[in-house]
């Protein structure tokens, strides 16, 4: 039952991870019966497939990444 969810962003800045956190906070409280472990990565350019571990599946990638 835990829904883990990484949110992949370029490089660490401290507005858009507070925009990050409101998300996430409306999600927990839209979604109450659910239980969420958030994290949040700095791509820094790296590539995402390089930070995904293959023994995970990825349900959703926001088109227009690499």
């Amino acid at each position: 039952g835990v829904f883990y969810v990484w949110v992949v962003i370029d490089r660490f800045d401290a507005d858009i991870r507070n925009r990050i956190y409101e998300r996430e906070k409306a999600i927990i409280d839209e979604f109450g019966d659910f239980e969420f472990d958030f994290y949040i990565i700095s791509r820094m350019g790296r590539d995402v497939e390089d930070l995904i571990s293959e023994s995970i599946d990825l349900t959703y990638k926001k088109a227009g990444l690499p």
